[in-house]
Protein backbone atom coordinates (compact mmCIF):
# COMPACT_ATOMS: atom_id res chain seq x y z
CA UNK A 1 0.00 0.00 0.00
CA UNK A 2 0.80 3.58 -0.66
CA UNK A 3 0.46 6.20 1.81
CA UNK A 4 -1.41 9.69 0.84
CA UNK A 5 -1.64 12.73 2.48
CA UNK A 6 -4.83 15.30 1.70
CA UNK A 7 -5.95 18.78 3.61
CA UNK A 8 -9.38 20.14 4.07
CA UNK A 9 -10.48 23.15 5.63
CA UNK A 10 -12.09 21.69 9.32
CA UNK A 11 -15.40 23.67 7.95
CA UNK A 12 -15.94 21.56 5.13
CA UNK A 13 -15.45 18.18 6.82
CA UNK A 14 -18.54 17.30 9.60
CA UNK A 15 -16.58 17.08 13.48
CA UNK A 16 -18.30 13.29 13.29
CA UNK A 17 -16.52 12.55 10.17
CA UNK A 18 -13.51 13.14 11.86
CA UNK A 19 -14.28 11.02 14.66
CA UNK A 20 -15.26 8.50 12.68
CA UNK A 21 -11.69 8.56 10.47
CA UNK A 22 -10.02 8.54 13.92
CA UNK A 23 -12.34 5.64 15.17
CA UNK A 24 -11.33 3.31 11.51
CA UNK A 25 -7.45 4.29 11.95
CA UNK A 26 -7.40 2.97 15.80
CA UNK A 27 -9.25 -0.08 14.52
CA UNK A 28 -7.68 -0.29 11.42
CA UNK A 29 -10.09 -0.93 9.39
CA UNK A 30 -10.25 -0.42 5.47
CA UNK A 31 -12.99 0.66 3.38
CA UNK A 32 -14.22 -0.77 -0.08
CA UNK A 33 -11.83 0.71 -2.32
CA UNK A 34 -8.80 -0.28 -0.04
CA UNK A 35 -8.46 2.59 2.15
CA UNK A 36 -7.33 2.61 5.55
CA UNK A 37 -6.88 5.61 7.62
CA UNK A 38 -4.03 6.10 9.46
CA UNK A 39 -3.74 9.49 11.16
CA UNK A 40 -4.88 13.52 11.69
CA UNK A 41 -3.36 16.40 12.03
CA UNK A 42 -4.91 19.58 12.80
CA UNK A 43 -3.30 23.19 11.91
CA UNK A 44 -4.37 26.36 13.90
CA UNK A 45 -5.06 28.03 10.76
CA UNK A 46 -8.61 25.26 10.22
CA UNK A 47 -6.67 22.93 8.20
CA UNK A 48 -6.90 19.54 9.03
CA UNK A 49 -5.01 17.03 7.12
CA UNK A 50 -5.62 13.16 6.47
CA UNK A 51 -3.21 10.40 5.92
CA UNK A 52 -4.24 7.23 4.36
CA UNK A 53 -2.59 4.23 3.10
CA UNK A 54 -4.16 3.04 -0.42
CA UNK A 55 -3.94 1.40 -3.13
CA UNK A 56 -3.55 4.25 -5.93
CA UNK A 57 -4.69 7.75 -5.66
CA UNK A 58 -8.05 6.94 -7.27
CA UNK A 59 -8.66 4.63 -4.51
CA UNK A 60 -8.37 8.07 -2.42
CA UNK A 61 -10.79 10.29 -4.55
CA UNK A 62 -13.55 7.22 -4.78
CA UNK A 63 -12.97 7.22 -0.95
CA UNK A 64 -13.98 10.94 -0.21
CA UNK A 65 -16.49 11.05 -3.09
CA UNK A 66 -18.55 8.19 -1.13
CA UNK A 67 -18.18 10.02 1.90
CA UNK A 68 -19.63 13.19 0.08
CA UNK A 69 -16.11 15.46 0.62
CA UNK A 70 -14.65 17.26 -2.27
CA UNK A 71 -10.49 16.44 -2.45
CA UNK A 72 -8.32 18.76 -3.84
CA UNK A 73 -4.20 17.89 -3.89
CA UNK A 74 -3.36 14.20 -2.91
CA UNK A 75 -0.02 13.85 -2.11
CA UNK A 76 1.76 10.45 -2.33
CA UNK A 77 4.25 9.86 0.93
CA UNK A 78 6.87 8.75 -0.53
CA UNK A 79 10.45 7.03 1.04
CA UNK A 80 12.85 3.99 -0.72
CA UNK A 81 11.92 0.53 -0.49
CA UNK A 82 8.28 1.36 1.41
CA UNK A 83 5.15 -0.28 0.79
CA UNK A 84 4.01 -0.48 4.35
CA UNK A 85 0.46 0.38 5.48
CA UNK A 86 1.54 1.26 9.12
CA UNK A 87 3.16 4.78 9.22
CA UNK A 88 6.81 4.32 10.97
CA UNK A 89 8.83 7.07 12.63
CA UNK A 90 10.22 7.81 8.78
CA UNK A 91 7.00 8.36 7.48
CA UNK A 92 5.44 10.48 10.54
CA UNK A 93 9.13 12.61 10.33
CA UNK A 94 7.99 12.83 6.43
CA UNK A 95 4.16 13.52 6.91
CA UNK A 96 5.16 16.60 9.39
CA UNK A 97 7.66 18.14 6.80
CA UNK A 98 5.41 17.88 3.67
CA UNK A 99 3.03 19.75 6.57
CA UNK A 100 5.18 22.78 7.00
CA UNK A 101 6.00 22.64 3.14
CA UNK A 102 2.58 23.39 2.81
CA UNK A 103 2.73 26.24 5.19
CA UNK A 104 4.22 28.48 1.84
CA UNK A 105 1.10 27.97 -0.46
CA UNK A 106 -1.57 30.32 -0.14
CA UNK A 107 -4.85 28.42 1.30
CA UNK A 108 -6.48 28.53 -1.95
CA UNK A 109 -3.66 26.36 -2.89
CA UNK A 110 -4.00 23.45 -0.58
CA UNK A 111 -1.86 25.39 2.03
CA UNK A 112 -1.81 26.42 5.09
CA UNK A 113 -0.94 30.07 4.49
CA UNK A 114 0.43 31.16 7.38
CA UNK A 115 3.91 30.01 8.77
CA UNK A 116 3.00 30.85 12.29
CA UNK A 117 0.57 28.39 11.76
CA UNK A 118 1.49 25.09 14.39
CA UNK A 119 0.47 21.18 14.09
CA UNK A 120 -1.04 19.20 16.26
CA UNK A 121 -1.35 15.10 15.73
CA UNK A 122 -4.59 13.82 16.95
CA UNK A 123 -4.57 10.52 16.39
Amino acid sequence: MAIFLDAHLSSDVPLESMRDFLRKAVGGTRDEFGVRPLDLYCGDDGRVFYVLAAPDELAVRQHHAAAGVVCGRIRHIQLFSSTADELSDAHKALVRQMIIGELALPATMGGLGDSDTWLRQVG
